[in-house]
This record gives structure tokens, C-alpha cells and sequence, in this order.
């Protein structure tokens, strides 16, 4: 049995992460960059090829940002980025303050039993 492995291209990749970006509200900071035309090395040339395939299976904000640094790693160019959307950065704010009030609330509770467990055991040891 042939594998076979497609060679996809930037445009494709392009495409899923449009589509990932309206569907999961992300925000693309900086223009997309073309494809570079030149490579110091072979094997950089492979990490290009790996990064566009993987940015095209996963369409995951962290293999589109990875394709956005080996592009500017070998063109010298602005590095590109792809950002959460505000709703999320929001939702994650929020989160954040629920675990810090959540871990008081864990300490206060700890605190109560113990005061009320000591109260009853005093009480019952003097009957």
C-alpha cells in the first residue's frame, strides 16, 4: 500500500485558517505573508512544507502562528500572529477571577468547619 502525500500550498492553508478564524472568532494581527521564494537550507525548506501541512490538517491557532514564524524567520519580514478574539480573552478574564474567589471561598469554608467541628466536640465532651 502507497502513501501518498500531498503537497498542499500556502493559499490552501490560507483558506482553513480564514475559515478558523470567522468560525472561532480569532483575530489575525498583521497582513499574511506570500510564500518565500528562497531557502538557506533544505531542511528548511522541509519545515516550511511539515508547517504548511500541519496548519492545513489541524487548523489550530498554534500551527498557523508556528507557519508564521518560520515565514518571517526566512523572509526578514513582520511576524504575523494569530490572536483570541475578545470574547474569549474576555471569558478567560473571567475565569481567572472565579478561580481566585473560588480558592478564598475553599479557604473560608475550611476555616468555618473547623471552627464549628471544634464548637460541637467541646460541647459534646462537657455533657
Amino acid at each position: 500500500m502507497e502513501t501518498i502525500n500531498k503537497q498542499y500550498t500556502i493559499n490552501e492553508a490560507y483558506g482553513v485558517l480564514k475559515q478558523n478564524a470567522e468560525k472561532y472568532d480569532w483575530e489575525i494581527s498583521g497582513e499574511l505573508p506570500t510564500e518565500p521564494t528562497h531557502f538557506d537550507s533544505n531542511n528548511q525548506r522541509k519545515k516550511y512544507n511539515k508547517a504548511i501541512q500541519k496548519a492545513y490538517k489541524k487548523g489550530s491557532r498554534r500551527a498557523f502562528n508556528s507557519l508564521f514564524y518560520i515565514i518571517s524567520r526566512n523572509t526578514k519580514d513582520d511576524k504575523v500572529s494569530v490572536n483570541l478574539g475578545q470574547k474569549e480573552l474576555e471569558i478567560q478574564r473571567k475565569r481567572k477571577v472565579w478561580k481566585k474567589i473560588q480558592a478564598e471561598a475553599d479557604k473560608a469554608l475550611v476555616e468555618y468547619k473547623e471552627e464549628k467541628g471544634n464548637f460541637y466536640k467541646n460541647i459534646l465532651n462537657k455533657i
